[in-house]
């Protein structure tokens, strides 16, 4: 919203703001519950954007552990989450 050349957030954009906000810090809650190296995981897919089978080739392991890890890590994160 624009009032005399000065921006204003509309109501709609400051509730979904805080709701974002509110989601982001239940997500960082909940992924206390995961490991360390389940973090790492979530850190690597999520936040770095890389590929799972360039993560299986460093790990060492197939394409498909990975992804059955991150299975796993979704279920938790679900039950913590709902």
């Amino acid at each position: 919203m624009d009032y005399e050349g000065e921006l204003f957030s509309s109501a709609e954009d400051t509730e979904r703001a805080v709701e974002h906000r509110e989601d982001v810090a239940r997500l960082y809650s909940a992924m206390e519950i995961l490991s360390p190296s389940q973090r790492e995981l979530v850190k690597k897919v999520y936040f770095e954007e890389r590929k799972i089978t360039d993560i299986a080739r460093e790990e060492g392991v197939d394409k498909s552990a990975v992804s059955h890890r991150l299975e796993r890590i979704h279920k938790k994160l679900k039950k913590v989450l709902d």
